[in-house]
């Protein structure tokens, strides 16, 4: 189900994705691509529902998981353009009981991957047999306790590792300075500014219109995905959103309608660091069209990409209801075919 905009290319960027929603099993592919900043393509593949019948579109809502991260770096670097909060503070100057062992771990730190605080992922104490605990609920102390007591991986600042948990402290940063929740604050200074409609903070309980189930396959049989807690679906992961609220999204980081330029320079900013790497909120790789500018997330039942190809100005969403959909590749491949390299 596609919006027409008119452009020559639209049917083969339809014809390609319909392929790769064939090849991957993905039950279902919400997409937009974006050329010079005009979107030319916007549309849904295949299921939001399988047992329901429920076709995805535009506006399917799905799990972002970890390009939430983009959104709260956003939110932090608001806080910083109004004079909130400092990029270089310690997080102990937002959360006083942060352990000692995090005095040289600055907000600048979290954001950029170079805190030395261990993903939780990593951590016995958030394993269930040999699985990370998804259906399991931690509060946000609990985390903070647990998180505390584990010994960094690194000295801050000396080497780069992915960290959902420093994610999880931004959140918590955002909402001791800001003095309001972190759904609250993404909401009133991110998502209705730019009319993002169906864009919030996802929940179990609440009735979110158009939202898409997740998918897992176990050799091959394709099953509903496990329950997970909302735990995890905070600041580091917790956003649901559609594509066509996305576009808007990507056209408010071109105009500089949230950041101005030099804010956003700062945060793509990875001079002298080989590739890939992590600026303030989103990761910086090499193709074969030049640099990408994206976030991507995966957890169970979504795959997800938001990708900025800045030396063809090249944008494409992609969001699939199922794990592990090579969501990447079909971004690359897509960009190669429009041949805009």
């Amino acid at each position: 189900m596609s919006d027409s905009y008119g452009d020559p290319r639209d049917e083969r960027i339809d014809a390609y994705l319909s392929a790769q929603v064939e090849t991957t099993g993905s039950p279902g592919l919400s997409a937009a691509v974006l050329v010079d900043g005009r979107l030319i393509h916007l549309a849904g593949y295949g299921s939001a529902n399988v047992e329901q019948g429920t076709p995805a579109t535009a506006d399917t809502v799905f799990e972002l998981a970890s390009i939430t991260k983009s959104f709260t770096a956003t939110a932090v670097m608001l806080l910083v353009t109004d004079g909130m909060l400092r990029l270089d503070d310690p997080i102990s100057t937002y959360i006083p009981e942060a352990p000692a062992s995090w005095s040289e771990v600055s907000v600048r730190r979290l954001l950029g991957h170079t805190s030395g605080i261990p993903d939780y992922f990593k951590l016995d104490s958030f394993a269930l047999g040999e699985d990370f605990a998804w259906r399991l609920d931690f509060g946000l102390d609990e985390i903070l306790t647990i998180a505390g007591a584990a010994p960094l991986e690194f000295e801050p600042g000396s080497d780069t590792a992915y960290s959902n948990t420093g994610y999880t402290l931004l959140g918590m940063v955002i909402e001791r300075v800001s003095g309001q929740d972190y759904a609250q604050f993404v909401s009133e200074r991110i998502f209705q500014p730019l009319n993002m409609i169906s864009t919030r903070r996802n929940s179990r309980t609440d009735i979110i219109p158009g939202r898409a189930a997740g998918y897992v396959r176990d050799d091959g049989v394709l099953q509903n995905a496990p329950y997970t807690s909302m735990t995890w679906a905070y600041a580091e992961g917790g956003i649901v959103s559609t594509a066509r609220d996305l576009t808007r999204w990507d056209a408010a980081i071109s105009s500089g309608a949230l950041l101005d330029r030099s804010t956003l320079d700062e945060m793509w900013d990875v001079a002298g660091r080989e590739m890939p790497a992590f600026g303030l909120g989103f990761a910086m790789n090499t193709s074969p069209q030049g640099l990408v500018v994206g976030a991507s997330g995966g957890k169970p039942g979504f795959s997800t990409y938001h990708s900025r190809y800045a030396d063809v100005k090249t944008t494409t969403i992609l969001l699939a209801n199922q794990s592990g959909v090579p969501i990447i590749e079909i971004s690359r491949g897509l960009v190669a075919m429009l041949g805009t390299g």
